[in-house]
């Protein structure tokens, strides 16, 4: 599992500003694509119920590698298309990178930066969720080289 810079720090390079507002050049999320997915799987009854942004990314679910425009540090991906897990265990607050449970067996994993299934509330370094290590999660993966 990659570990990356520390506090996410490649995904937010010199960020001091407001939250994005328009995604669709760097970022897969759940947007007016994912709901082009009803379509091929008879799930109209629960459209209304996507939480979605109102852009469109032209991307349904995961899109290659590499597909959108990088950030200022020439980083791809950092936000989006699919979540990332990470080495820690999902403790409370304050992060301590010395605390052994990050390594104990049977705890959940953070799993950040969001995916084409999440809004761009979800899609951001400092939101975290967590899943069991050997849960099978769609939205989920690795990064690519590591």
């Amino acid at each position: 599992m990659g570990v990356g810079l520390p506090g996410g720090h490649g995904a937010r390079p010199g960020a001091t500003g407001p939250p994005f507002t328009d995604s669709t050049t760097f970022a897969n999320i759940a947007d007016a694509s994912l709901l082009n997915l009803g379509h091929h799987a008879s799930m109209e009854k629960v459209r209304p119920f996507f939480p979605v942004e109102p852009i469109d990314d032209k991307s349904m679910v995961s899109a290659t590698a590499g597909s959108y425009r990088p950030n200022p540090w020439g980083l791809h991906d950092m936000h989006g298309n699919v979540a990332e897990w990470t080495a820690s265990a999902y403790l409370e607050y304050p992060y301590r990178a010395d605390d052994p449970r990050h390594t104990a067996p049977g705890l959940r994993r953070v799993v950040r930066g969001g995916s084409w299934r999440r809004g761009a509330d979800m899609a951001r370094s400092g939101c975290r969720t967590s899943y069991w290590p050997w849960q099978r999660v769609f939205d989920v993966g690795f990064p690519r080289g590591l």
